[in-house]
């Protein structure tokens, strides 16, 4: 037995001190390992925020989409009646100026025949 803490040449010892250093190897690997999933569990959580934010965002759009897909579908229903309202305002106002454009004409042409028909004025010349 060669000296105290035995640091001779025992073979179990050095046996022993091999599994040692092996088992602290791979301790320090799996620290590393940790420490990098740690890391991808960071961006993770990172890119689950965003994800969410997205999907939100992306929501909203579709509700302002059907909104304008209901104002569209109301706007196409009215758009046959507001059609034949404006052939009847515009038939009405056809009609209304050609109303005015007959009376007037009515209305001048016998004053225009009235004033032809009578005789001429004499007038005296001084």
């Amino acid at each position: 037995m060669n000296g105290a803490g035995g640091q001779g040449g025992d073979p179990a010892v050095a046996m022993m001190n091999g599994q040692l250093q092996a088992v602290h190897s791979e301790l320090s690997s799996i620290r590393e390992a940790v420490s990098r999933l740690a890391e991808s569990y960071a961006k993770l959580a990172l890119l689950e925020e965003r994800q969410v934010v997205t999907r939100e965002s992306v929501e909203r759009a579709f509700t302002e989409l059907t909104k304008h897909d209901e104002r569209i579908k109301a706007l196409e229903i009215a758009q046959p009646v507001q059609a034949r309202t404006t052939t009847w305002v515009e038939k009405a106002a056809g009609l209304v100026l050609a109303a005015v454009i007959g009376g007037a004409v009515v209305n001048y042409l016998p004053q225009r025949a009235a004033r032809d028909a009578s005789p001429p004025s004499i007038q005296s010349r001084p």
